[in-house]
């Protein structure tokens, strides 16, 4: 039992004498982090820059990660720290997937034993397009094409399992013997 007393004790005095030498060699400073504007939208070139403060020394590298306005990561990368300067960069495009909607994103930055720093940027998401938006203009077809002053209607195929293309009226034919000669 002394032993054990004496080998906890000798423990327990090389902890407190060794924490302070522990503490100093671990770097403890802020990191800061920017965007290089304060709103995007559709896709557009998002760079971050940041700093450790003070300058952590070779090695290091800062979590970079952007949020949506409902927590859902958009962007999460590990970005090396210049040893000299502690500054970082890096780059995104914004968009391009349904977790892009319109509202605040949050970008945060940390590097091991810094207060983590955060910014903020506004996106403003493309407006979504459905068939019926693409048809809003009755002028063209589906495929954008100019329809121009006629009016398309499929016709009935003359027989069987013939595919149904579609005509301008003036060039429908008229009756049943003109439908099947043509």
């Amino acid at each position: 039992m002394k032993t054990l007393m004496a080998i906890t004790t000798a423990l327990f005095t090389a902890l407190l004498v060794l924490s302070p030498a522990l503490a100093a060699a671990a770097p403890s400073g802020t990191v800061s982090v920017s965007t290089n504007a304060s709103a995007y939208s559709g896709t557009q070139t998002v760079t971050i820059t940041g700093s450790a403060s003070p300058a952590p020394g070779s090695g290091y590298e800062a979590a970079v990660q952007v949020t949506n306005p409902n927590s859902a990561v958009v962007f999460n990368l590990n970005v090396p720290v210049d040893g000299t300067s502690g500054a970082f960069t890096t780059s995104f495009a914004t968009g391009g997937s349904a977790v892009w909607i319109t509202g605040t994103y949050t970008v945060t930055a940390s590097v091991p034993g810094y207060t983590s720093g955060t910014s903020t940027f506004s996106y403003t998401a493309p407006p979504t397009t459905g068939f019926n938006q693409m048809n809003a203009d009755p002028k063209y077809d589906s495929r954008g094409g100019n329809v121009t002053e006629k009016h398309a209607r499929p016709v009935p195929p003359a027989s069987g399992n013939q595919q149904q293309t579609g005509q301008a009226d003036d060039d429908l034919p008229t009756g049943p013997s003109e439908r099947s000669a043509a």
